[in-house]
């Protein structure tokens, strides 16, 4: 019966992904958060880099932007896949029974569709998912979300730096413009 050779692969699967969160969840955590908050400083002193700097410092922030950027994005990949690659099985057997159904002739045959459903239910219960600390999980919703609030601090950082108002109107208690100034 392949059928119950399947089952046992995935429950392996499943147990070597426990092994792996349970050894690493810690490490990946701050390794991920580590990056991250670096990556956060270099894009915050990219933001307030001076036209008077000199292209060598614009070149080592963009450099040190992209590794850190690429730690971030790159390095989980292989994480996220197999999250989605584990997810997809329940479909895959779900397929699989389909093409039986209506064909169970003998009681074995009718046996292996049972089998089938219960693989099914169990890859669409049961998916491997890596995590950080159980805090942050990694799937590609994730990325993309820490991807878009760097690019949103950055912009955020960037509108503080070279806003409208000059600090010493702030002082003052006067904004530009008003009472002549």
């Amino acid at each position: 019966m392949e059928v119950k050779i399947w089952r046992a692969k995935q429950m392996a699967m499943l147990r070597f992904c426990g092994l792996i969160n349970d050894c690493f969840s810690l490490i990946l955590f701050f390794i991920y958060w580590l990056d991250f908050l670096t990556l956060l400083g270099y894009t915050s002193s990219f933001t307030k880099i001076s036209s008077g700097e000199p292209i060598t410092t614009y070149l080592r922030l963009v450099f040190n932007c992209i590794v850190f950027a690429s730690y971030g994005a790159l390095i989980p990949i292989p994480l996220v896949c197999a999250y989605e690659n584990s997810g997809s099985l329940g479909f895959m057997a779900y397929r699989l029974k389909v093409s039986t159904d209506g064909r169970t002739n003998t009681a074995e045959e009718a046996e292996v569709v049972e089998s089938m459903e219960e693989l099914e239910r169990v890859c669409r219960c049961y998916v491997c998912m890596f995590n950080g600390a159980k805090l942050i999980y990694y799937t590609r919703g994730f990325l993309v979300g820490i991807t878009t609030l760097v690019l949103s601090v950055t912009l955020i950082v960037r509108e503080f730096i070279s806003g409208p108002f000059d600090r010493q109107y702030c002082r003052k208690g006067t904004e530009p413009g008003v009472n002549g100034k």
